[in-house]
């Protein structure tokens, strides 16, 4: 199924969930004791102030927000740094990828992504749990 590059267009900052069944909506991720090699995003996801981490693209600087507020990190990833950090996020979790929305949780992070083989490329944020 192709992405919709308007869509992408459309999200000018984060990722917008699509609504899930409501027979199913009151199901939440839990923090485990897992482990999963994020790259150059290890040191803020190791950081306690850092809640949020944001990877708007390939090129771009990621994003913190946190206790202390909304900051831009001298840290950039290409597009092969981000799809494999959401592939060993679809490996331990045994969750497919495919073009489109991907989201799933493992230790204590929830990953939510947009994959696009498109020039846009992928982005995603990774969302420490219990600090949503």
């Amino acid at each position: 199924m192709p992405l919709n590059l308007n869509f992408i267009k459309q999200i000018k900052r984060g990722i917008h969930e699509p609504q899930l069944p409501i027979t199913v909506r009151h199901l939440r991720p839990y923090a485990t004791q897992a482990q999963i090699d994020l790259g150059k995003l290890g040191s803020l996801a190791r950081d306690p102030l850092v809640k949020i981490i944001e990877v708007p693209g390939k090129g771009e600087k990621v994003l913190v927000s946190g206790i202390m507020g909304n900051k831009h990190t001298q840290i950039i990833l290409d597009e092969n740094e981000i799809r494999g950090i959401i592939e060993r996020f679809s490996a331990f979790s045994k969750i497919p990828v495919e073009e489109g929305f991907f989201k799933t949780a493992v230790g204590n992070f929830v990953i939510s992504a947009i994959i696009s083989n498109q020039e846009s490329g992928s982005r995603f944020v990774l969302k420490k749990l219990g600090s949503y």
